[in-house]
This record gives C-alpha cells, sequence and structure tokens, in this order.
C-alpha cells in the first residue's frame, strides 16, 4: 500500500494456528505457497490444501466474504476502512476463511459477475501472458473490432495476426510497464485483420492467473474522435487566422466573438467588443432600411449579403461587404449569427472613381448612340431623336404628344419599368433592366434600360437611355433553340430530353411514383431514304414525330435523339403496365400507311421500356437500359417466328 493508507485502520491478526479456532476452519499456506506480484498490488495464494484466485480485486471492491488476514514473515498487513471492511491487500499473507462454502460461492458469482462484463463491454478487452504475449482470452467487441474470431485470436500473439506495426512498437509499450504498471489512456496505433490502421486509447493492468503473470488490456477506438478534433482544431485555426473579420453574436445580438482580423480592421479588442452590440461599428451613413432588411431576413431563418459603412474605434470610415447567416439548433431555433466581413474601402474608392470616369464619358456618348427619356411626374419632358426612332416615331415631339411612357410599353412589363425608375428616384441609384417596347406600328422591340434621378428644374427626375437589342434577343433565341430542339423534327433533342427526364425524376423520387422511357426505332428506316430520297425521309419523320405526340398527354415529352430514333418521356406513371398501354398505342399508330410522294408507306417500331425506380436510378442508366431493351425487341420481331406485328415491345432487364 502507499502510504496515504496510513490514515485508514490496520490491524494484524494473530499467527496462523494449525486447527479450526471457535466455529472457523484454517486454510494454511506457508511462506513458499504466498508468492507477491509486481508492483505488490496481486497476492496469489497457492499450495496443495487450496488455491484462491481474485480475492484482492474482490477485497478491493469492499465484497469479499468475511475473512481475517495475519502478516507473515516479511509481509505487511492488509488495509481496512474505518468500519474494518477489507479494501485492499498488498502483502503475502495467510487467509482464515470463517466459511468455506460462502467463499466458494462468492467466487463463483464474482466470476460470473466478471465474464458478463468482459463478453458485454463496448469496449476491446484482451488477456495475454506477459512472457511470450499469447492470447488467453478476448471479448466479443475485441474479435469484432479486429475482424477476426475468436478461436482465430486466442493461443496467438498480436504480431502474430498484424495488430502491432511492428514488433518494435509492441517491445517499446511493454517495457513502459515497468515504470507504469497500470497504464492508462495510451494512444497507439494498432492494425485490424482487414489492413485498415487506426488509432487506439488503450488502458492495462497486471494480473495473475494460475501463477502466471498476465496483461489485461482494455482498448477504444478514437479514430474517429481524433479526426473530428483535429477537423475542429483547423476550423478555429481557419477563423483564428482568417483575412476577413468574423463576429459571432447569440439570438439577442451581443457579441459573443471576434477574431483578430475583426480587431485589425475597427481598432476594437476582443475585450472590449465581446458583450456588446455590433451597433458599435455604425457610422450613420448606412440608411436605416438596410438594416431592416437585414434583421427582417436573418431573423426568418435566412442569410443575408450587402454592403455597410461603417465606422472604427478611432472614428475613421472603412466600407465593409457583410454576409450574415443565422445558426439554427435541432429545433429550428435560431441561436446565433455569424457575421463575416472583409474591408473593401479601397475598391469602392476605385469604384467611385472610375464611375465618375464613365459618367464624363458617357455625357459624351449618350446623346448619339442610345435613346434618352427624361420624364417627371410621370410624363415625358425630354426625348432624342434616337429614342423616339427606336419606337417608329419619325419626330421627338410625338412622342412628347403622348403625354405619359406607358403606351410604349408591353402591359407585363409597364409595372417593372415604373417601379424600377421609382426605385432609381427614391435611392439616387442607377437602375438596369430588360423591356419590351412597342413600336408604333404594334411590332416588338427589346429594350436594355438604364434609369436614374438627375436634378431637373429645382426638383428631381428620372432619366432613362434604351439601347435597341432586339436582334441579340432574336439571335440567342435561335440559339437557345438550336441548343435543345431538332432542327427536321422540332421536337426536343437529346439534351433537352435528358434535362427534362432528371426533372422528371426529381419530382418522382419526392412523390413516389414511377418515369417510364421508351425508346422507340423505326424499322428498316434507311430503305425509306435510299429509295424516296432523304427529303421524303425528313418529312417522314415529321410525321412520325405528329403520331407520336397524338399518342401521348400533354404533360409527356416526345424527343428525337437523332436518326430513325426517338424517345418518349412518361411522368407521373403509377403502374408499369400504363407505359406497355402507351407502347402499344404508339405501336398501332404508326402503323397506319404513311402517303409519301404519292407512295404508301407502311413501316413497324421497335421499342424498349426502362423504368424508374426498377432500371434505373438517373436518366443516363434509364435511357441505356431502354435502348437495350429495344434493340431486343428488334431482334425478337426481326426473327422469323411467325407473322409480322404494328409493333415489337421489349421491357429492360
Amino acid at each position: 500500500m502507499t502510504n496515504g493508507a496510513a490514515a485508514r485502520s490496520t490491524r494484524e491478526l494473530p499467527a496462523p494456528m494449525d486447527g479450526p479456532t471457535g466455529t472457523a476452519p484454517f486454510v494454511r499456506c506457508d511462506d513458499a505457497a504466498c508468492k507477491l506480484w509486481a508492483d505488490d498490488q496481486v497476492l496469489s495464494v497457492t499450495g496443495t490444501e487450496s488455491v484462491l484466485h481474485g480475492v484482492e480485486a474482490a477485497a478491493r471492491a469492499g465484497d469479499a466474504p468475511p475473512c481475517e488476514v495475519a502478516s507473515l514473515s516479511g509481509g505487511r498487513p492488509l488495509d481496512y476502512d474505518g468500519d474494518g471492511k477489507a479494501f485492499g491487500m498488498i502483502a503475502s499473507g495467510l487467509m482464515r476463511s470463517c466459511d468455506v462454502s460462502a467463499t466458494g460461492s462468492w467466487l463463483h458469482q464474482s466470476e460470473d459477475r466478471f465474464r458478463i462484463a468482459f463478453e458485454t463491454s463496448e469496449d476491446a478487452i484482451s488477456i495475454s501472458r506477459m512472457h511470450d504475449g499469447l492470447y488467453v482470452d478476448v471479448n466479443a467487441a475485441f474479435a469484432r473490432f479486429f475482424g477476426c474470431t475468436k478461436r482465430e485470436v486466442i493461443g496467438r500473439t498480436a504480431l502474430d495476426f498484424g495488430i502491432w506495426p511492428d514488433k518494435a512498437t509492441r517491445d517499446r509499450f511493454l517495457s513502459g510497464l515497468i515504470g507504469q504498471p497500470r497504464p492508462r489512456d495510451k494512444v497507439l496505433q494498432l492494425r485490424r485483420m482487414d489492413g485498415s490502421q487506426r488509432t487506439m486509447m488503450v488502458s492495462a493492468t497486471r494480473c495473475v492467473l494460475d501463477g502466471e503473470p498476465h496483461l489485461l488490456a482494455s482498448l477504444r477506438d478514437v479514430t474517429e474522435m481524433q479526426r473530428a478534433e483535429m477537423e475542429l482544431r483547423k476550423l478555429w485555426q481557419a477563423v483564428e487566422q482568417s483575412s476577413v473579420a468574423v463576429l459571432i453574436t447569440n439570438a439577442d445580438g451581443c457579441i459573443e466573438y471576434v477574431n483578430p482580423c475583426f480587431t485589425a480592421i475597427t481598432g476594437y479588442s476582443r475585450s472590449e467588443a465581446v458583450g456588446r452590440d455590433p451597433s458599435i461599428l455604425k457610422s450613420g451613413l448606412t440608411p436605416q432600411s438596410d438594416y431592416r432588411r437585414l434583421w427582417e431576413t436573418i431573423g426568418r431563418g435566412d442569410a443575408w449579403q450587402g454592403e455597410f459603412c461603417n465606422r472604427r474605434k478611432d472614428g475613421s470610415l472603412f466600407w465593409g461587404v457583410a454576409s450574415v447567416s443565422p445558426l439554427l439548433d435541432a429545433q429550428n431555433r435560431i441561436t446565433h449569427y455569424v457575421g463575416i466581413q472583409a474591408d473593401i474601402t479601397e475598391r469602392k474608392r476605385a469604384e467611385q472613381e472610375l464611375r465618375a470616369s464613365e459618367e464624363r464619358f458617357r455625357s459624351l456618348v449618350d446623346t448619339a448612340l442610345l435613346g434618352i427619356c427624361i420624364e417627371a411626374d410621370g410624363k415625358p419632358q425630354f426625348v432624342n431623336q434616337t429614342f423616339a426612332e427606336i419606337f417608329g416615331y419619325r419626330d421627338a415631339a410625338d412622342v412628347l404628344a403622348l403625354g405619359s411612357l406607358q403606351a410604349l410599353f408591353v402591359a407585363d412589363d409597364s409595372s417593372p419599368a415604373t417601379g424600377c425608375r421609382v426605385t432609381a428616384a427614391a435611392d439616387r441609384s442607377e437602375v438596369q433592366h430588360e423591356i419590351r417596347g412597342l413600336r408604333m406600328d404594334g411590332s416588338l422591340v427589346w429594350l436594355q434600360a438604364q434609369s436614374r434621378a438627375i436634378p431637373w428644374n429645382g426638383g428631381t427626375a428620372i432619366q432613362t437611355a434604351v439601347l435597341d437589342i432586339t436582334l441579340r434577343k432574336q439571335y440567342e433565341e435561335r440559339l437557345q433553340h438550336q441548343a435543345n430542339f431538332d432542327p427536321v423534327t422540332g421536337l426536343p433533342n437529346r439534351n433537352l430530353a435528358l434535362d427534362r427526364l432528371v426533372s422528371a425524376l426529381e419530382s418522382a423520387r419526392r412523390r413516389a411514383t414511377r418515369v417510364s422511357v421508351l425508346f422507340i426505332d423505326v424499322d428498316r428506316f434507311k430503305k425509306i431514304n435510299d429509295t424516296l430520297g432523304h427529303a421524303a425521309g425528313d418529312r417522314f419523320l415529321r410525321r412520325v414525330a405528329q403520331r407520336l405526340q397524338g399518342s401521348v398527354r400533354q404533360m409527356d415529352t416526345v424527343a428525337r435523339l437523332g436518326g430513325d430514333e426517338f424517345v418518349v418521356l412518361l411522368s407521373d406513371v403509377r403502374l408499369r403496365s400504363d407505359a406497355e398501354a402507351v407502347s402499344a398505342k404508339i405501336a398501332e399508330a404508326c402503323a397506319e400507311p404513311f402517303m409519301l410522294d404519292g407512295q404508301k408507306t407502311q413501316v413497324t417500331l421497335s421499342i424498349g421500356i426502362a423504368s424508374f425506380p426498377e432500371d434505373g436510378d438517373n436518366a443516363e442508366e434509364l435511357l441505356r437500359h431502354a435502348d437495350a431493351a429495344m434493340y431486343v425487341a428488334k431482334r425478337k420481331r426481326l426473327l422469323p417466328s411467325g407473322p409480322g406485328q404494328p409493333g415489337a415491345t421489349s421491357a429492360a432487364p
């Protein structure tokens, strides 16, 4: 025992006698039968008359059966608590049992409790011999973690099946037991049977079993915990070392954290900022409406972005672009706000200088290149000739005579255009927007407009500059159509079909419905091209497209993939048989003869069907399976197995 045991009461019993005294029989052990191991913390009582194991552990727990212990020559007395109850053995001794049967029963119960704890522990536990490292027992958690069976482990060493990376690592660990007999929470790298290496927290103690020293080790996998700690440490370092200011407040807006960059930008130290409100940075130059929008946005759980003109601790101003996001708990309640702000003072200064330069330049060219209109109180006050010509009027005076600009814009665009001009007047900022105008002859013109407030006759007016972008819009629309539609049939092409299929799959996942893909091939289409020519072939494809569209719902998509291949996308399909019914309807519609250049032409279709979720989970997979099913159908139909059918259909395997 350590010197700390001196505070407890101890007593030394009489020397052992050769026979029973009173009602208690003796178990006799001589000096040679008692052996004290290691650091005097394990007592093994051996001999021909009796063998008792596990007493030391039970005595420490205070639940050993009634007994008395006498010190032997060279031994040290047993400690007791204040009530005389045994709690530890630290020396060789002679045990006199008051009731041998009670002791045996207690030992069995103790062993059962140990075995239950051993086998049900979530930690991996092993018992191995000290002198050669052979495992004598492991629990189920040990076998499960390392990926082996108990039979594979017992009787072998950790080195035999590669738990230790190398023998030197194990030897260093065992050498450490000399100075620290009971190591706790040692972090080691161990290897599992599949070769993966894990970080383990190991605790061990020495014990004696059957007269031999053993090592009882408990192992806990802390790989993920260490990885999480490392990620948290990296996140902390990233925030601390960030080049932008980071501020965290509680739900009431009280600052709880600022990073060093915040201090560098604002001049407020962490101790000066924590516990205060972010309003310490207010300059008074940012409109109050911006703050109201900020709090309305983050208050409903959304992120906000914007710019502020702030004031440093020393009173100087700086511009910051900020992003503020709420943090939510498991119940979706806001607990904190995180603000990130970058100093953009120099950028704003450069922008202002550039804007001034642009305005000077624009004033020289706007009247010549752009249509310009100035309106006040909803009435046009000035328009240049370019503005009038854009709208098809011969003279600017004709536009002024209208009395209002509302007639120059498409009704759906009139209100947004007016709103932009009102916004420009209120904020004194330039507002850009695209609107559709109406020429004098009723034709449509696309305009790019810029509106801003200007001084006018002692008040404020709105100056709007417009540029005719009709040709650009038409070109963009043509490009868009060419990129997404087949030039021969006008049907969606492969790109648009895939896009719609992806959208249909997303909807089907949400609504737990099916999406079916019909891959259609026109049999022997090449013969039509070869005999009637490509122009007739194109006309034939357009008529096939019309029949396909007439066989499906308006919500479904008919697309041409190229050549004689079409695909039909059926959304919101309830049963697989629904797709088969549509396939039959299509085959029947296309079985009717086609009239091409006065000749009656009849064709058959090969149709393959693939359905989500049975045949694929994504668009490409469904198309591939439907294509494969189509080829299966084609082979079946073309084999000489009987009268021809209007069309052949096969589902994806």
